[in-house]
């Protein structure tokens, strides 16, 4: 979110040049910086009340420093190594697919974010065996700036919508054995065969993955009306060496085997008179404007956190323009060919499930 923040101002300041920007050739090589240090974000837990009831607690902790035996959607299949080196891959959705794709979401009561973690999913079972991965857990990361409330007094001035800042939490979604097996079973492409070629989705597994993505549509809508009682960023303050904290959860095995993580939208065309308060959508500009600076197309993956997800996959798209989603995941981490076959593979099944 706070990248799309960046772009949104970049472009509105690109505009305003020669209008209420100011503008020298004098020395462009020279940054000038404000005479007063920048007013920073203020953390979230100093704006929002984040209230834990004993059981969410207990649980926590249990997940965090239990034993994890019983535990078979953890992903023991990408231990965690080094080195920390990011591995990056990205493909693009055109405009007219992309409109396809959204309107068979809705018909099936998912979103984009849903269908993407049920072919991400589909895609992993289809490589790993069932002895590596009996289950799997994924994560779909939540802005929490909706829930800061506005013109708080302790922060003049202060626009969560408008401020780049590290306000998100993380849920998690659970794929449990029956599911993956059922996959599995309804996979023409066993995991020992190998093929570069992506499996053609049978219609009882259309229909699960439909089925998958709107169970995690409802998971998140559940998350989000649940505001933020019990929410893991509320848990931090028990932590008191996060160094220690993050050497111990090296030692464990990982928790998620993808994420989702996107940023929704991203409005291209903005109009050059536009203010900096201005947080509505913004027309194009006039036709014939072309002095007008405009985004055509925008890419976003995530760099590797040798703790979190192993597969990152990153939606982003330009309002009326084509999607693009990155995948990134940790190199060596496991066989390259495994995160460009889930790429490959949900490139080709969004096509042919919409």
């Amino acid at each position: 979110m706070s990248g799309k923040i960046f772009h949104t101002d970049l472009l509105r300041s690109l505009n305003s040049v020669g209008k209420d920007a100011e503008f020298t050739t004098d020395d462009r090589s020279t940054i000038k910086l404000p005479d007063s240090a920048p007013v920073l974000p203020p953390p979230i837990e100093d704006i929002c009340k984040l209230p834990l009831t004993i059981p969410f607690v207990l649980k926590t902790l249990w997940n965090e420093y239990g034993p994890t035996t019983f535990r078979p959607a953890l992903a023991r299949w990408a231990p965690i190594a080094s080195p920390y080196k990011t591995q990056v891959r990205a493909f693009t959705v055109e405009a007219e697919p992309l409109e396809r794709i959204l309107f068979a979401c809705r018909q099936h009561k998912t979103t984009l974010t849903g269908l993407l973690h049920a072919l991400t999913l589909t895609s992993l079972a289809s490589q790993l065996t069932e002895e590596a991965a009996p289950a799997l857990a994924s994560g779909t990361t939540i802005d929490m700036r909706r829930y800061i409330e506005p013109n708080l007094p302790a922060y003049p001035g202060f626009k969560p919508e408008r401020t780049m800042a590290n306000f998100v939490t993380l849920m998690t979604h659970e794929f449990e054995r029956g599911l993956v097996s059922q996959i599995r079973s309804l996979l023409s492409r066993p995991a020992v065969e190998g093929t570069d070629k992506s499996a053609a989705l049978s219609p009882g597994l259309v229909d699960l993955i439909w089925s998958a993505a709107a169970r995690v549509r409802r998971e998140i809508e559940g998350r989000v009306e649940a505001g933020l009682k019990n929410d893991l960023v509320g848990v931090m303050k028990f932590v008191g060496d996060w160094q220690q904290e993050m050497a111990k959860t090296a030692s464990r095995p990982r928790q998620h085997s993808w994420w989702v993580s996107g940023t929704g939208v991203l409005d291209g065309s903005l109009p050059k008179s536009s203010s900096s308060s201005d947080n509505a959508p913004s027309p194009p500009p006039a036709s014939g404007d072309d002095d007008a600076w405009t985004i055509r197309r925008a890419q976003f993956a995530l760099s590797t956190e040798t703790t979190a997800a192993a597969i990152n996959i990153s939606p982003l798209t330009v309002a009326g323009e084509r999607l693009c989603v990155g995948g990134s995941w940790q190199d060596c981490l496991f066989d390259v060919s495994l995160g460009e076959r889930v790429m490959a593979d949900l490139e080709s099944w969004l096509g042919q499930i919409a």
